[in-house]
């Protein structure tokens, strides 16, 4: 996949935004970007880059440095295809540090502008690394009831057993991030050089940046429907002219992802075929 940005650039986009909708946007790709970062750190964990050593005889061999093989990548790949779960990075390999490290210097990049006193309350600023794994570490993830009904049907296996691999998984997934809290939280803490959001938007490909979008699309609903029930429940209406702010927001950046949609009707169908889990604007 090789466009890059022609659409106006999402994080221009937010810029003009209202600052009230422009902390909803950012908060959530900050959150994002986060979660990116830390599966990208835990596959570089378990599948580390492979590096090339000579041979006496002059010729070259490719060496893993935790002794994983490409085989052993290779059937990762294909399981993450299986289950349809998007890598954050490339599927090539070379990329994988790189990708992974430009997520960590969004979610700092944004957390240095959320964190500015005179502009932001404490309730704007992302949750730490540190939150977030220990949220993650005491959440579990669900298969929709829907799915797990239809993949019963079609495949036999009963829904109990279903749910019992679902507990399996989610035991897993907790146990590799304990392991790995350390190298993240690490990576999270190094020293980035701040560029700028439009800078990191500039470096990224169009559908990354459209899934970052949809992710800013979501937190700012959510930040809406937050907002409505707060004024329903209060004795004043005090801050509801944010929900007009909101819905223009909303109304802004969809029009940004549909249009990126249909300028780049290849690239997200390049993207689909190679099973990365997409998520259109029509879906949301």
């Amino acid at each position: 996949m090789t466009t890059k940005n022609k659409t106006e650039n999402l994080f221009t986009v937010i810029d003009e935004l209202d600052a009230t909708a422009k902390t909803a946007a950012l908060k959530a790709i900050a959150h994002s970007s986060m979660a990116r970062g830390f599966f990208g750190i835990q596959q570089s964990i378990r599948y580390p880059k492979q590096v090339v050593e000579s041979n006496e005889d002059g010729t070259v061999h490719e060496r893993d440095d935790e002794e994983q093989t490409n085989d052993d990548y290779n059937d990762m790949l294909d399981a993450k295809k299986g289950q349809n779960i998007h890598s954050p990075f490339d599927e090539d390999r070379v990329s994988q540090e790189e990708t992974t490290e430009r997520y960590v210097n969004l979610y700092n990049e944004i957390c240095d502008v959320l964190t500015t006193p005179e502009k932001h309350s404490k309730w704007d600023v992302p949750m730490t690394p540190e939150t977030m794994l220990d949220f993650m570490g005491k959440n579990s993830e669900s298969f929709p009831e829907e799915n797990i009904a239809a993949v019963s049907a079609a495949s036999g296996i009963s829904k109990e057993d279903i749910r019992k691999f679902e507990e399996i998984r989610n035991l897993d997934r907790k146990k590799q991030l304990l392991a790995d809290r350390d190298t993240i939280l690490q990576e999270f803490t190094a020293p980035t050089s701040f560029r700028g959001l439009e800078a990191l938007g500039k470096e990224m490909d169009e559908v990354t940046l459209h899934q970052l979008g949809i992710k800013a699309i979501i937190g700012i609903n959510k930040a809406l429907e937050r907002k409505t029930t707060q004024l329903l429940r209060s004795r004043r209406l005090a801050g509801i002219s944010d929900l007009t702010v909101y819905k223009e927001a909303e109304t802004k950046l969809r029009t940004w992802a549909d249009t990126v949609e249909n300028e780049f009707v290849a690239d997200f169908e390049e993207a689909m075929d190679v099973g990365r889990n997409i998520t259109l604007v029509d879906d949301i």
